[in-house]
């Protein structure tokens, strides 16, 4: 079974800008594309809404704007 050092780079194209390995992860297989970006954004708004530089108000405003 490989490490996670083996997987991030096999899968996740360590060695390039940071920009460049997400959007080449998070694109590369179209079957999980959406599922990916939506895990991504998910995580995302997890860590701003842990670190105190997003309140529940704002992850509400997102969501209603998404939705509506």
């Amino acid at each position: 079974m490989p490490d996670r050092a083996t997987i991030l780079r096999e899968k996740t194209h360590k060695g390039l800008e940071i920009d460049r390995r997400v959007f080449y992860t998070l694109s590369e297989d179209k079957a999980f594309q959406a599922h990916r970006n939506t895990k991504a954004l998910a995580l995302l708004i997890q860590h701003l809404y842990d670190q105190g530089l997003m309140s529940e108000e704002q992850v509400d405003e997102l969501l209603f704007d998404c939705i509506h």
